[in-house]
């Protein structure tokens, strides 16, 4: 017995590793994938939440949809490796495989998460697959609208099931902030020195923004939000407090200065989920604050100059403007892409498929990105059909029950505070599904399923009602894993 309990636990992560290898070497510079290889099957096995941790770094680090080089753009793109995914999927497909083999085949135990769901799914994606088939969509842009939807349901699992304790969330959230705060830093640094991200707008003219990488300010919003509950209920106090306002300095910095309307108003909706989330004391700390940044702010741009013409107040009036060429752009895109939908209202226009161009503004047919729409119910009616929308909007009803159930069910608990805030970025993605194609680009809605798989873990650990029992982990993490001298 004792044998075969050595060979399950050995056999399985050298059968994975060998695999992995032999995939792998084919592409990969055989002396790095001799070490590389092995050691990341062995941490998949051994320690999935040391992989979890490296593979959102990741997300956080390279740059997403970078189809060209530009001059004076600081990004990172991921590895492209002709006949498989990139790198970053391909590490999150092995994590994904070492993961679930050894937790179905060796340890006998079943998902957190139902998967049921995930058939579900599948059959949604099988029928958008042969509507969009059926309606002669090309096969390279079916495959890629296939892989949007089924990397991010995996990765969402994954975090799921690989971060079920506190500390592992904590942990996971000491991990973005760190990431985010170097981030950050570097496009600040970068900003400052007169590079940046080139960007046009007809209300900003030509110039240069922080970023446009999008999952970044999404982790930017969410840890500028927790740092501040933890701290406006003493979840983290003195050095750890001072070094948590310092840390999201930076990131509060790329947020405004990215120019980014949906993130503004992003960071404006999760803020207002967070005060219907927080208890009464976060509440007055939370109004207190908010005047303060906006006197803060208003004085920034009334030194700056002539305020009517700051940059952030263009910016900041253009939403209002009927005539702005990208909110003209997307009204008439959402109706064209909506005429088209009512064409095939069941099934929608399949996986693969674009919307008609949009007439009446000044781009030709053939430049507009018409695999895209930016609204992303839209975008999944679209694709997907009435099965994908329905199914869609029937999960973020169920998140958003859970999370209101939970403030009301429950008493002050030691993880309430990270709870509201991790769970109020509902409304930043509330907003940027509005606005953008979301569920066309990975590294987005990896970030939403991270985060709805950390506040499912906390949720599910409170009411366990192991809050005692797990009151000591946060004495033992240290910033950036967010230490605890909280007692309810």
């Amino acid at each position: 017995m004792e044998t075969q309990n050595v060979l399950k636990s050995w056999l399985a992560p050298i059968l994975a590793g060998a695999v992995v290898g032999i995939l792998c070497t084919y592409y990969w510079l055989p002396p790095a994938l001799i070490v590389f290889a092995p050691l990341s099957v062995i941490m998949f096995w051994r320690k999935p939440e040391y992989g979890l941790y490296v593979f959102i770094a990741l997300v956080v680090i390279l740059t997403d949809a970078v189809d060209k080089d530009i001059e004076g753009i600081f990004a990172i793109k991921d590895v492209k490796i002709q006949g498989l995914p990139p790198f970053l999927i391909c590490f999150l497909l092995a994590m994904c495989f070492v993961y679930f083999f050894k937790l179905y085949f060796i340890e006998g135990k079943k998902s957190i998460i139902s998967v049921k769901y995930g058939f579900v799914v599948i059959v949604v994606l099988l029928i958008a697959t042969g509507t969009g088939i059926w309606l002669g969509s090309d096969p390279t842009n079916l495959k890629d609208d296939f892989y949007s939807v089924l990397y991010p349901v995996l990765c969402f699992y994954l975090c799921a099931n690989v971060l079920d304790t506190r500390e592992k969330v904590y942990r996971m959230l000491g991990v973005l902030f760190l990431v985010g705060l170097i981030v950050a830093s570097i496009y600040d640094i970068y900003y400052l020195r007169g590079h940046g991200w080139p960007y046009e707008s007809d209300d900003l003219g030509s110039r240069r923004i922080v970023t446009r990488a999008t999952q970044d300010l999404m982790v930017f919003v969410a840890m500028t939000i927790t740092i501040y509950s933890a701290s406006a209920s003493s979840i983290i106090t003195g050095w750890r407090r001072t070094l948590g306002y310092l840390g999201c300095v930076p990131m509060v910095f790329a947020i405004l200065f990215s120019f980014r309307r949906s993130h503004w108003l992003g960071m404006i909706a999760a803020i207002a989920v967070f005060y219907f989330l927080s208890s009464a004391l976060e509440k007055r700390k939370t109004i207190f604050w908010v005047w303060v940044g906006i006197v803060m702010l208003t004085a920034a741009i009334l030194f700056s100059g002539d305020m009517a013409n700051a940059p952030i107040t263009r910016r900041v009036m253009s939403l209002a403007d009927r005539n702005q060429d990208s909110n003209v752009h997307h009204l008439l895109e959402s109706q064209q892409t909506l005429k088209d939908i009512l064409s095939s209202p069941i099934l929608g226009l399949g996986l693969g498929s674009k919307h008609s161009p949009v007439s009446g503004i000044d781009w030709a047919p053939e430049d507009q990105p018409t695999k895209i729409v930016h609204n992303t119910y839209l975008l999944i009616w679209m694709k997907l059909g009435m099965p994908g929308l329905f199914l869609f909007m029937w999960m973020v009803v169920k998140y958003v029950s859970l999370l209101m159930s939970y403030h009301k069910s429950t008493a002050p608990t030691y993880s309430g505070p990270i709870i509201a805030s991790t769970g109020a970025t509902v409304g930043h993605w509330f907003v940027l599904l509005l606005t953008g194609p979301v569920l066309a680009y990975w590294y987005q809605t990896f970030i939403i399923g991270l985060f709805a798989a950390m506040v499912l873990a906390l949720i599910r650990e409170e009411r366990r009602g192991n809050t005692g029992e797990n009151s000591t982990l946060l004495h033992n993490i240290s910033i950036p894993y967010i230490s605890e001298s909280h007692r309810g």
